[in-house]
């Protein structure tokens, strides 16, 4: 779920504008500055989509300070994602560039997400997940189209008349589970899933010894490799 709403996060500020032949680049200065933005529009779309999340739970506001306690979570990601696309330039006159054109990309991934939700939803071991996965994609919907709204040309085009130069569809795939793996998701989920439960999430219950084993072996892990 929280890598879904990441990958939205990250694709709603490089929306096409289509309407313009070319587009200037960005300096690095004024991404991170859009950047700055998205973390806080990101904040602000989910307080306003959190409530979907009361189809699986009574107490939604119980589940969200779950996320909220791993708080940098999502401005790791979105920190990590724009210094490994490096798509921007070092003064406010750079190059025109065509417009970035992600769109195609952002449907894809959208069917992606889905599909795979579908698919895993077919075997008897994730059924019980259905009502979960329900909710999340309709807050995911929520996300998205508020990321939008508020966007409507893109982050960076709409205040600052800019966009960042990204790279091949191929590399931001990679980039993008690149920044997944740095920050370790698989060392929070089991604490993520026995909070969930707490917060009156049941259908996860059985899902939270696996979680921590998972959890365990990637802290371990961890602190092999920080010792190495």
């Amino acid at each position: 779920m929280l890598s879904d709403i990441l990958l939205f996060c990250f694709l709603g500020f490089v929306a096409v504008v289509k309407s313009q032949e070319t587009v200037r680049q960005c300096s690095c200065d004024e991404l991170s500055q859009c950047v700055t933005d998205l973390k806080l529009q990101g904040k602000e779309c989910a307080d306003d989509c959190w409530n979907h999340f009361s189809s699986i739970t009574p107490r939604p506001a119980d589940l969200r300070q779950c996320f909220d306690r791993k708080g940098d979570i999502l401005e790791n990601f979105i920190t990590c994602f724009k210094d490994t696309i490096n798509g921007c330039v070092a003064t406010r006159d750079g190059p025109q560039i065509p417009p970035q054109d992600f769109e195609s990309m952002f449907r894809q991934t959208e069917a992606n997400v889905r599909r795979s939700s579908a698919n895993a939803l077919l075997s008897p071991l994730f059924a019980p997940l259905k009502k979960v996965v329900e909710a999340t994609q309709t807050a995911f919907t929520c996300f998205k189209t508020c990321i939008h709204d508020k966007n409507p040309d893109g982050i960076c085009m709409s205040k600052y008349g800019c966009q960042p130069l990204l790279p091949s569809e191929g590399f931001a795939k990679k980039a993008f589970m690149s920044c997944i793996k740095g920050i370790n998701l698989k060392k929070e989920g089991g604490a993520i899933c026995n909070c969930a439960v707490k917060a009156g999430v049941s259908d996860v219950k059985i899902y939270c010894p696996l979680m921590e084993h998972i959890s365990k072996k990637a802290a371990a892990i961890l602190t092999g490799n920080q010792r190495g």
